[in-house]
């Protein structure tokens, strides 16, 4: 009888080790999914911050630094090759060319601050039948080869990488700051704010990571150069196409009333030019026929 008593009871305390090892496992879960609920409660909180609270971030000088290997999905970049190498920063850009009319086309050389090395070249492309003003920037090959576009901007502010396939669009907010609104669809990690009570030309800026606002890149205006200055792991090529793409298109001199009447005349000039060649080109089409019809 004691046998049995004891191998009945056996069971029951499996039973009960088991109920225990489900508990367990149950209130490991529920300590899973509430940090999961609370972790993203604070990020939605976070991405509410004022444009007043992530400039308070860049006032403290927080850079923003990404983690090895998650560059990519942190950073938006246009250009991988630059990402780690900063020893040229920062980069230089000549003012003189900034102070002309956007619709004068110009190419300049983009210096680096260490040692004066010519790194880029940027062009700004006047606008063609077709085809909208365009600031691109290039690399520069070696053994005399072409130069290779790495990214270019249009007068809409549209940017596109190397292949000329769409990479996002610069768009203005009311507050006047700009947001980097990639062409994947994803929400903006880029804000670009301007500081025109102190630079009314739009040569001051700050580049600023969403949405804690760490500190992505600088953009100065000094006697001579247009100082760009990124962190390690943000993309300078983008950081310079943005802020070359604003400052030529949204903040360039006004054309004066002369240069646009003389636009206007150049274009009716051609216009006229291509009335008369086609003219011509059907008169001697047609005395072709008559020679042909009087033979």
């Amino acid at each position: 009888g004691a046998v049995e008593a004891s191998t009945a009871a056996a069971p029951d305390r499996d039973d009960w080790s088991a109920i225990g090892i489900v508990a367990v496992i149950i209130f490991c879960l529920y300590f899973v999914l509430f940090t999961v609920r609370a972790a993203t409660k604070d990020e939605d909180e976070e991405k509410t911050e004022t444009l007043a609270e992530r400039w308070a971030h860049v006032q403290k000088g927080r850079w923003a630094i990404p983690r090895l290997g998650v560059r990519s999905e942190a950073l938006p970049a246009v250009c991988t090759k630059v990402l780690t190498q900063n020893r040229d920063v920062p980069l230089l850009m000549p003012l003189e060319y900034l102070k002309q009319t956007p619709r004068v086309g110009w190419s300049a050389e983009i210096l680096g601050g260490t040692n004066g090395s010519r790194l880029f070249k940027v062009c700004l492309m006047p606008a063609v039948r077709g085809k909208p003003r365009c600031l691109e920037v290039l690399g520069h090959s070696p053994h005399g080869e072409e130069d290779t576009v790495l990214v270019s901007v249009t007068a809409g502010l549209d940017i596109f990488n190397g292949e000329g396939k769409s990479f996002g669009k610069l768009a203005r907010r009311a507050d006047g700051e700009y947001m980097l609104e990639e062409t994947l669809g994803r929400d903006p990690r880029w804000a670009i704010s301007l500081d025109l009570a102190e630079d009314p030309s739009g040569s001051s800026m700050t580049m600023t990571l969403l949405p804690k606002g760490k500190l992505l890149a600088t953009v100065s205006k000094g006697q001579r150069y247009l100082t760009i200055t990124n962190t390690h792991g943000v993309d300078a090529v983008l950081v310079l196409a943005c802020a070359l793409g604003l400052v030529a298109f949204e903040f360039a001199p006004a054309a004066s009333l002369s240069s646009r009447l003389r636009d206007v005349r150049d274009r009716v000039e051609g216009t006229a030019a291509s009335l008369l060649t086609r003219l011509e080109n059907a008169e001697g089409t047609a005395a072709s026929l008559l020679t042909r019809l009087h033979t």
